[in-house]
Formats: structure tokens, sequence, C-alpha cells
């Protein structure tokens, strides 16, 4: 049975039919067609919200229609008067705000994301103000995850909003990250936790370390078999350069035997790695939230500086106004966002150290 069957849209009056495209008003749950809503740009009840109004089906009282007579002076009231005002300032304030396309909650035209289910808008206009690039500033309708501001986490992010948002709101310890599954500690100093990053590097190279340690006469013979092999390469390209070397079956036979003694090593190594990139998988958005809020943190302490230094006579006018949520944006978004050189340089660091370990 359809949800909405037999009920009317307040707007239009027509019954609403199976297939209709139909939002409900957040607050009293008054069904409407959107294209209704979007017309009214409020819900057809927003007077009644006052009374605690609720939509009960079967009891759906269609909205007093919107009159534009004019009411003579001498029957205004004083409450009446306040009313218009607030009427008047009400749709000054919808002219900034649209629908989302998802759930029909009323949100700013501007805003990437929805405050309310988190759904992307196709908005290619989101609101940009910024001293340093190309800075969103996100209009949340004010909402609060754990006690920091979403336009603030919004600026810290800034990519793969949608997913880390919806991650934060469910409060979830541990969950799955396809990211830092790939690309494990490399994925973290991506998103620059670059202390966590290095401890996951750490746990590698001394996983390695305790392997070849319990497989150190193995690891000998591969690399004596395989500088001796490399050693009668060279001297043979040395002495004919046009001649293609000829490795004897001996080298070759010692070096195949060393490495099949080196496969459990191998293995033992590759499952442990894996191991290590599971955990960070399950772990890197809980790591990554709590990154996030020392970011949002940072920001507020340096906001209760600059005000305390502002007050002073000889405070510099170069100091960033943080209580603008453009600047405020601009600064979270320099320390949070991603970096690609972070990993780049990681991977380089890791493999110098690898190499060092391998000649030990």
């Amino acid at each position: 049975m359809f949800l909405y069957e037999n009920e009317k849209c307040p707007v239009c009056n027509e019954v609403f039919a199976e297939g209709d495209d139909v939002v409900v008003c957040p607050e009293c749950a008054t069904p409407h067609h959107r294209e209704c809503y979007n017309q009214l740009s409020h819900c057809a009840n927003k007077d009644r919200h006052k009374d605690g109004f609720e939509f009960k089906r079967g009891e759906n009282a269609a909205a007093e229609s919107v009159s534009d007579e004019i009411v003579p002076d001498e029957n205004i009231s004083a409450v009446d008067a306040q009313s218009t005002q607030d009427n008047t300032s009400y749709q000054q304030t919808q002219s900034t705000k649209t629908i989302c396309s998802e759930c029909g909650t009323q949100i700013n035209k501007n805003a990437p994301l929805c405050y309310n289910c988190g759904h992307k808008q196709e908005n290619p206009d989101y609101g940009v103000r910024s001293r340093i690039g190309n800075t969103v500033v996100y209009d949340d309708n004010d909402e609060i995850i754990n006690n920091y501001r979403v336009r603030d986490i919004v600026a810290v992010v800034k990519s793969n909003v949608h997913r880390f948002v919806n991650k934060f709101k469910t409060g979830k310890k541990i969950s799955w990250n396809w990211g830092a599954f790939f690309f494990g500690p490399y994925y973290l100093f991506f998103r620059k936790m670059n202390l966590q990053g290095s401890m996951a590097l750490a746990v590698n190279v001394i996983i390695n370390l305790i392997v070849r340690g319990l497989y150190v006469e193995q690891f000998n013979a591969f690399g004596n078999a395989y500088g001796n092999l490399l050693s009668v390469y060279i001297q043979q390209r040395e002495k004919n350069a046009n001649q293609m070397p000829q490795i004897s079956p001996q080298l070759m036979q010692e070096l195949t035997q060393a490495a099949n003694k080196l496969i459990p090593a191998i293995l033992l190594l590759a499952a442990l790695s894996l191991a290590v990139n599971i955990v960070i998988a399950l772990i890197a958005d809980n790591l990554y939230e709590k990154r996030v809020y020392q970011i949002i943190s940072k920001c507020d302490k340096k906001s209760q500086e600059l005000s305390i230094m502002q007050s002073f006579p000889f405070s510099s006018d170069d100091d960033m106004d943080m209580s603008d949520d453009g600047n405020r944006a601009t600064y979270l978004s320099v320390l949070g966002g991603v970096s690609v050189f972070a990993p780049v340089a990681a991977y380089c660091a890791y493999s110098i150290i690898m190499q060092f370990i391998n000649r030990l």
C-alpha cells in the first residue's frame, strides 16, 4: 500500500499518487509534492510549527492559504505587526535557501552537502570565500558533531567530505577504509597523519628485522648466491661488452636453491604486512577523526590568542581574523586537506632504511 494513499498535498490540494515525487517537512512530517514545496519555499504548515503541530495520516488538514490582502492599519495589533516583520525577515532568509534533492530538507543554496542526510548537492557554485586558494565555506545549518561544527570539519577534510562527515556522525571506532588497506602507512601520510604513518612504518621495519633474524641463514645464503652470480656477470661484461655473459648452471642452481629456502620467509613477511594494512584500514577513519578534531582545537586556540593580542594597541593588522568564516576555513584547510609529497617522501625514506637493513 502506498504510504500517502488518499492524502492530499496541502499546496495544490491534489491526492498523492503512487510514483509522485514526495518530500516531507523535517519539522512536522507534512508531505508535499517536491515541486509544490519548492514553489512555496517552506512547509505549508509552517505557521503551526510553533504550536507543536505534527502531521498524522488520515488527519491531514490543508494549510491555510496565504493571503496577499492588505489589512487596514487600525486593525493591526502589536503582535500582528511583529508577525508581519518576522514574516518579511523569513522571506528574505528563504532567498538564500534551497531544498535538498534527496530528503527535501531546507538547506543553504551554497551548501555542498545536506546537513540532514549528508547527500551531495548538484550545485557547481558552492559559497567560496578565501584568502588562500579556493576554500569552501560550508553552511551546515550550525550542525554539530561531537561538539565540533560540521563546517569546520568540512574545511579540514576538503576531499571526500561526504564519506567522512557520515563516518564521523556514526561515532564508530572501527570501520573499513579501502585506501588505507591498499596503501597502508602511506595513506596516513596522504591524510597528513605523519606521526601515525611513521609509527606504522616503524612496525613494518620491526617486522622485517624479526623475520630476517628468524631466517638469517636463508637470507645470507640467497645474498651470497646472488652476489656471486652478479659478480660473474659484471666480469664477463667487462671482458667483452659485445658478447652475452654465460652464467654457469652451478651458479644458477645455487641461486634457485637459496631462493626456494627463502620462500617461507617471504610468505611470512607478506602475511604480516597484510595484517598491518588490515589493522590500518580498520582504524584509519577513527585516527583521522581525532586528527581533524585536533586541527579544529588548534584553530580555536589560535583564535583565542589572536583575540587577546588584537585587544592590545600594538597588535598587527596582518593577523588573520579567525572570527570570519572564510578566514577560519582557509586556516583549517591549510592545516588539513591532503599531501602528495608526504607519502612519496615516506616511501623514499623507507626504501633507504630497508636497503641499509639488507646490507647488514
